[in-house]
């Protein structure tokens, strides 16, 4: 009895986890296109929202969206595609010629300077959001 007990704890336990990990309720689907002086992009990468700030009342949560060379993204907080959870964040690219590697720096597709403008989200925002960033060539 001892162990069914055990194992019913667990298995709730488990299920509470596994739906608290779905949390799509709040978030706003955020995709978009990366270009590089209005062409495609060199090489496959990466777009990282970090949050900054928390709109009133949610969750900080990063995010992230890989992108080919077509540039195309869709955000991901929790699973493929599902978007962003309403806050501002700060907007990172990478995108590599020859990525970091131990200590050695990796060499960037992208101007040193390049810094998108914070992307911020209401809460109540309805999307998608669509993003467009074309990145400038290197001086």
């Amino acid at each position: 009895m001892k162990t069914t007990r055990r194992s019913a704890g667990w298995v709730l336990a488990i299920w509470l986890l596994a739906g608290g990990c779905q949390k799509d309720v709040g978030l706003v689907e955020v995709r978009g296109t990366i270009t590089f002086s209005g062409g495609p992009c060199p090489a496959p990468g990466m777009i990282i929202f970090a949050p900054l700030e928390a709109a009133s009342g949610e969750n900080l949560r990063p995010a992230s969206a890989n992108f080919s060379t077509d540039g195309e993204f869709a955000a991901t907080s929790f699973k493929p595609g599902d978007g962003l959870l309403p806050g501002t964040y700060r907007i990172r690219i990478q995108c590599w010629d020859k990525p970091p590697h131990d200590f050695e720096p990796g060499i960037s597709y992208l101007p040193e300077d390049y810094e998108p403008e914070h992307l911020v989200i209401e809460s109540g925002t309805r999307g998608p959001i669509v993003l467009s960033y074309d990145i400038p060539p290197k001086r």
